[in-house]
């Protein structure tokens, strides 16, 4: 629950004192609204991912088919091709669109969190470009 103290910065706990763990957000009350609402649909959409059932190994089927790659393609080390193309694809799905975690994804893909931050913005632009809607 959001309070208000007019002409003061507020958190999100309403409260006056920085040293609560729960007053993570402090400004003006315009932009603790925006704060809050943003953390509040990376939350939903977490739960949205987890509650279809959804789990990186169908993402990866389906990233798999699209690129006509094994799941063992998309998991061995490449620099070019349809499996590095599909790494970085499968990487941008995971990530931006389901908000899954790098390191779990990069345990998936058997790579680094860095290496997958990295395949990330690559993978945007590839579906982009391939206009694939996964």
């Amino acid at each position: 629950m959001l309070n208000i103290i007019v002409g003061k910065p507020v958190g999100n706990a309403g409260t006056e004192s920085g040293r609560k763990a729960t007053n993570w957000v402090i400004g003006d009350p315009q932009f603790v609204r925006k704060v809050l609402s943003s953390a509040e649909a990376n939350r939903l959409r977490i739960s949205r991912f987890e509650r279809e059932g959804a789990d990186l190994e169908k993402l990866a089927a389906k990233i798999g088919k699209y690129f006509e790659v094994s799941l063992k393609e998309m998991r061995r080390r490449q620099r070019g091709g349809p499996g590095a193309d599909a790494q970085k694809a499968f990487a941008y799905y995971a990530c931006r669109v389901y908000n899954a975690p790098t390191t779990k994804v990069g345990d998936f893909l058997c790579v680094g969190g860095a290496a997958v931050s990295a395949m990330v913005q690559m993978g945007e632009a590839i579906t982009e470009k391939r206009n694939i809607d996964i």
